[in-house]
């Protein structure tokens, strides 16, 4: 079983727990992140007028929620994944809701606004358009730019000799879609992605998780 890991380089090791032991596992770097400085978020936060609740989405926004609890007060905090919430609580933050659903599961959860969203620069629409349908305005604070990879020939016929791909972030499947074949699996890390995946790609399945390993081993099985 030949497996890509697309995450940038040292961020995928927490995903080998999921393959199964005779994978032959490759990593090829879809995006790379460039983060603003702290002096900069704390400037564009100037621009943001009374906030009732932060919502993040990424593990990657977590360090900026800090400057913007110390400006705006202790409000309360919505965010998506188990990843994400890890790592506000390494930063010592606790967050009030964390859910696995994506965009529309947060937009649900929040009980008023505005929302101030800390994210990437270039974020999708969801979150603002499910909480436009309740009456809630969204605020963005950008705190990075996700910058899409070049790749090296050897790079694109890793991906397209893959029987399994793991997609963390729309911003990466743009990236790889071109190459990837209808017959591989794409695992992605979430609801929100994975929707992404689907207008172009079948065969794929939501979440970082047990089920994704258990699938994995059933391939693996099928394959010896």
């Amino acid at each position: 079983m030949r497996v890509v890991l697309t995450r940038e380089a040292g961020k995928n090791e927490s995903l080998h727990w999921m393959i199964p032991a005779v994978a032959e596992i490759s990593e090829v770097p879809l995006t790379r992140t460039v983060y603003f400085s702290i002096p900069a978020f704390e400037a564009a936060l100037v621009d943001i007028h009374v906030s009732k609740a932060i919502a993040i989405s990424s593990a990657r926004a977590a360090r900026f929620v800090t400057p913007a609890l110390e400006k705006l007060g202790d409000l309360p905090l919505y965010c998506v994944g188990e990843s994400t919430a890890a790592a506000l609580r390494e930063c010592g933050i606790s967050p009030r809701w964390v859910g696995a659903g994506g965009a529309t599961e947060l937009a649900r959860a929040i009980p008023e606004g505005p929302v101030l969203f800390i994210g990437a620069k270039a974020s999708r629409e969801e979150l603002g358009v499910e909480l436009f349908k309740r009456g809630i305005e969204l605020q963005l604070a950008a705190c990075y730019e996700t910058i899409p990879a070049e790749l090296s020939m050897n790079s694109q016929a890793l991906l397209a000799g893959a029987e399994v791909i793991f997609i963390g972030a729309p911003s990466a499947w743009a990236v790889a879609r071109s190459f990837v074949r209808k017959e591989c699996l794409v695992v992605t890390s979430g609801a929100t992605t994975g929707a992404i995946v689907r207008e172009t790609h079948d065969y794929t399945i939501d979440g970082w998780g047990e089920e994704s390993k258990n699938l994995l081993a059933e391939m693996a099985k099928s394959n010896n």
